[in-house]
């Protein structure tokens, strides 16, 4: 194994690990924020909730407990059993708009199911109050009942979401790039001569023409090689380097600035914006001649953290405004 595939399969691992944990602590941070008193007794979620496993899943994982209070909607007894669409067919009858609304929302099948001890509106088992009970809802991104309560639970995460976790993740981005302000440009031009693209020329002027703001400002600057022979003698081992980190079946394209001479910039005062922001973030590929090479390598640990942070936190974002807009 050469060293640039260590590189990158160290970079993935730490990726995965910052990932687990990162979701693990916004997790915390939002269950955090349940309080049992936004129950409002309305036992709709005795009469039917929903879980995305069969009943004969819950065996094989152990849940057991589960089955004692919960019967799968369509089923006569617990040992009684009942395939999907019959199941599904049976909770729309016991509430239709809830149903759907799991099933529009759900990427995988949703099994239905109904309290045992749930009779005329009231439980035969509320002093009790079983683990299955008193956590309802286990997780906050849940398909909720309109009435429901936890729906405020839902509200005060996404306020919390937005005006707190995700503006701190954005600070510590700004912070990053503004530190790249203690690194300097080396001159070594590299970013003139050997600009890359995922997009061919023809693409990147079509996506110039739609409207895309960093396509027309490259394509104003920038022309193609004709060939990749005439890139390569420019900084062959440059390119060597991209090639080995994106791996062979990912296609670059490679440009050039013909207002480059003897490495600077010949309209300096009116280069444009990716110019002068180059490198935008420290997760960008670049040559050990750079002068934003240590920046990238001081940060680039930080930006990963961050950059998962900012997955997670969007995911739980887009996915309680979808709820909390249901509902």
């Amino acid at each position: 194994m050469n060293n640039i595939q260590k590189e990158q399969d160290t970079t993935v691992k730490i990726y995965r690990e910052f990932f687990v944990h990162a979701e693990a602590e916004i997790k915390k941070q939002l269950n955090s924020l349940k309080d049992s008193k936004y129950c409002t007794n309305c036992r709709n979620c005795c009469k039917i909730r929903y879980l995305e496993f069969s009943p004969q899943e819950l065996k094989k994982q152990g849940k057991n407990e589960f089955l004692q209070i919960f019967l799968p909607l369509g089923a006569k007894n617990e040992n009684d059993l009942v395939d999907l669409r019959t199941n599904q067919l049976e909770a729309i009858n016991v509430d239709k708009e809830y149903v759907l609304r799991v099933i529009e929302n759900s990427s995988q099948d949703c099994w239905f199911y109904t309290c045992k001890y749930y009779q005329n509106g009231s439980c035969k088992k509320a002093m009790e109050k079983p683990f299955y009970c008193y956590s309802y809802p286990l997780n906050i991104c849940n398909v909720l009942h309109k009435n429901c309560g936890f729906i405020q639970w839902q509200k005060t995460a996404l306020s919390k979401l937005e005006n707190e976790i995700a503006k701190d993740i954005w600070e510590r981005i700004q912070n990053i790039s503004k530190y790249k302000q203690e690194f300097s440009c080396s001159c070594c031009a590299t970013c003139c001569k050997l600009a890359c693209s995922e997009f061919s020329y023809e693409k990147l002027k079509e996506k110039a023409q739609n409207g895309d703001k960093f396509a027309k400002q490259f394509t104003s600057i920038f022309l193609p090689y004709k060939n990749e022979k005439d890139a390569y003698k420019i900084y062959g081992e440059y390119i060597d380097y991209l090639r080995e980190t994106l791996g062979e079946n990912e296609k670059v394209y490679f440009y050039y600035c013909p207002k480059n001479k003897n490495n600077l910039c010949t309209d300096y005062e009116n280069r444009p914006e990716i110019c002068k922001e180059f490198p935008t973030n420290p997760l960008m590929i670049l040559p050990k001649s750079c002068g934003y090479k240590a920046w990238q390598e001081e940060t680039h640990t930080a930006t990963l953290l961050l950059h998962a942070l900012v997955e997670i936190v969007d995911f739980y974002m887009k996915k309680l405004k979808k709820q909390i807009k249901n509902n």
